[in-house]
C-alpha cells in the first residue's frame, strides 16, 4: 500500500505514511485495496509511533460513531498505550478527551431506556475524570484551544445530565480563552432557558443564529438550533440533509441530547427507518 502511495503520489515516505493514516480512517469500512490493518501494520512496522497513536485514536472515533463502544475504547487505550510510552501530552489529552466522549455517550440516550442507573452514573463518571485530566494537560501545555474544546465536551457532558450551572460554568470557561462557536453559544442559550435566565437566553441565542446560519453551514448544526428554538419542520429538514451529506447517524442522533425535544416525534421513527440501511460511516476529522 505504502509504495502504491508513493509511485502514485510521488511523495516522501513520511509523506505517504501520513497518507495511509488518512486512507485507513476515511476508508476503513469501504472496500478497496488498503485495509486498515495493512495499513496500521506498515506504520508499526516503519516505527511511526506518533502516526499509530494517532490512527488509533481516529479508529476509536470512527467505531464510537458506528455505536461499537467496546471496540471504540480498545482503540482509544491502545492509543493511549503508544502515547504513555512517548511522553506526547498532546496527544495524551487528545485521547483522553475521546475517552470521555465514548464513555459520556454511552451513559446518554434519548430513545433507549436504561434503567441502569448505576452503570450510567459510572460511565458519566469516567466521561468527566477522563476531561478533567485532559484539562490539566492543555492548561499546562498552555494550548487555548484545545483547552476550550475539552471545557466545550465537558460542557455538553454536563448537559447530559442537566447540570446547567456547571455547563454554563465550562462553556463560559471556554468562551473566555476565545473558544467561540455556533455550538457553544446554542448550549449557552439552552443553559440560560433551563436556568430561566432570559436576558442572557436572547443574547445567546443571537449569537448562535449568526454564527450557524453563516455561508458554509453545518446542516447538522442548524438541526440542532432548529430543534430547541426554531420550526421543528425546519429541523427535520435538516437533519435529513445531514444524514444524506453522512454529518451524522441514526446511532449519533439517537444519544445526542440537543435532538431531546424532537426525538419522540413520528418523523423521527421515519428518519430512523429512510436511513437504517445507509452505511454508518461519516467523515472523522483526522486529529
Amino acid at each position: 500500500a505504502l509504495e502504491s502511495i508513493q509511485n502514485e503520489c510521488g511523495s516522501s515516505e513520511d509523506d505517504s505514511l501520513s497518507s495511509l493514516g488518512h486512507m485507513c480512517v476515511f476508508n476503513i469500512y469501504k472496500e478497496g485495496s488498503y485495509s486498515f490493518r495493512e495499513a496500521l501494520t506498515t506504520i508499526e512496522r516503519k516505527g511511526h509511533l506518533d502516526l499509530q497513536a494517532k490512527i488509533l485514536r481516529n479508529l476509536g472515533e470512527a467505531y464510537r460513531r458506528e455505536g461499537r463502544f467496546d471496540e471504540a475504547l480498545e482503540r482509544l487505550k491502545e492509543s493511549q498505550n503508544i502515547v504513555k510510552s512517548v511522553g506526547d501530552r498532546d496527544q495524551l489529552g487528545k485521547n483522553l478527551c475521546y475517552i470521555g466522549i465514548v464513555h459520556s455517550t454511552l451513559a446518554y440516550s434519548n430513545v433507549i431506556q436504561m434503567d441502569m442507573a448505576v452503570v450510567r452514573w459510572i460511565h458519566y463518571e469516567l466521561a468527566i475524570l477522563s476531561l478533567n485530566e485532559a484539562i490539566e494537560i492543555f492548561e499546562k501545555i498552555d494550548d487555548k484551544f484545545l483547552l476550550g474544546w475539552a471545557l466545550e465536551t465537558l460542557g455538553k457532558i454536563y448537559i447530559m445530565q442537566q447540570l446547567w450551572e456547571d455547563a454554563k460554568k465550562a462553556f463560559e470557561s471556554a468562551m473566555g480563552l476565545g473558544y467561540k462557536n455556533g455550538i457553544v453559544y446554542l448550549s449557552l442559550a439552552i443553559c440560560s432557558q433551563n436556568l430561566n435566565n432570559e436576558a442572557e437566553l436572547a443574547n445567546h441565542l443571537s449569537e448562535a443564529r449568526k454564527l450557524l446560519n453563516t455561508k458554509g453551514i453545518n446542516e447538522y448544526d442548524v438541526a440542532l438550533l432548529e430543534a430547541n428554538f426554531g420550526d421543528i419542520n425546519s429541523a427535520f429538514s435538516f437533519l435529513k440533509m445531514a444524514l444524506e451529506k453522512k454529518q451524522t447517524n441514526i446511532t449519533l442522533m439517537e444519544r445526542d441530547p440537543f435532538l431531546a425535544p424532537i426525538t419522540a416525534d413520528l418523523r423521527f421513527d421515519i428518519l430512523r427507518q429512510e436511513f437504517s440501511g445507509y452505511k454508518n460511516t461519516i467523515i472523522v476529522p483526522f486529529m
